[in-house]
């Protein structure tokens, strides 16, 4: 269910003018270019692990605030 969502999601959002880098990626594949695929996946692995880490770093201060502000009153 989830691959049906994730390529229904794809077949939305791809147009001529953009593209999405999972179906930039999947492209690269079929065509046989695996090297180009490789390098394209562990950029946007190495993306999305930063811009998780970076949410968790804020979240995770907002929440140290929070719970001393609820120990203070």
């Amino acid at each position: 269910m989830r691959a049906i969502t994730t390529v229904s999601a794809i077949v939305f959002l791809v147009t001529p003018d953009t593209r999405v880098a999972t179906a930039y990626i999947l492209n690269r594949v079929e065509d046989g270019e695996y090297g180009v695929a490789i390098a394209y996946g562990s950029i946007l692995i190495v993306v999305m692990l930063s811009i998780i880490f970076i949410f968790d770093w804020l979240i995770g201060e907002a929440r140290i605030s929070r719970s001393k502000a609820k120990t203070n009153a």
